[in-house]
């Protein structure tokens, strides 16, 4: 492999100045490294659950107002005009209808993320316990 294709260097190539390979220490990549720059996040399957259920918090305030503001705006007597009315109605309509769409995909986002979570939690308890018993 030629050093331009070295595979450190592609993973961290902050780590090299110039030509020279860095000195002879622990790898780091930056990806998940626990010397990360503060304010980084730091991902574990905690971490996805937390936002799994902030997630599904968002959600279920996004469904209490967008429905409540429906519901306040249903049968409102918008007066003799009409085409205002449909107007009204068509928006009505239209906002319920996003918000349907809004719900199914934050829902099937968070269980994704509870999946990969879990998933996770289950390889490494897997991958734990093959390599105690060896």
């Amino acid at each position: 492999m030629s050093a331009d294709n070295h595979i450190d260097r592609a993973l961290s190539p902050w780590l090299y100045e110039g030509a020279d390979p860095p000195a002879a220490e622990p790898a780091e990549t930056r990806l998940l490294s626990a010397a990360a720059a503060p304010g980084a996040v730091r991902l574990t399957p905690e971490t996805l659950l937390s936002a799994a259920a902030r997630l599904e918090g968002l959600r279920a305030e996004a469904s209490a107002d967008v429905n409540a503001a429906l519901k306040d705006s249903d049968h409102v007597n918008i007066g003799r005009n009409l085409q205002l009315t449909k107007a009204v109605e068509h928006v009505h309509e239209r906002w319920g209808e996003k918000l349907k769409h809004l719900l199914e995909d934050m829902d099937d986002r968070a269980g994704r993320i509870r999946k990969a979570a879990t998933n996770w939690q289950e390889n490494e308890q897997a991958v734990t316990k093959a390599l105690i018993r060896k």
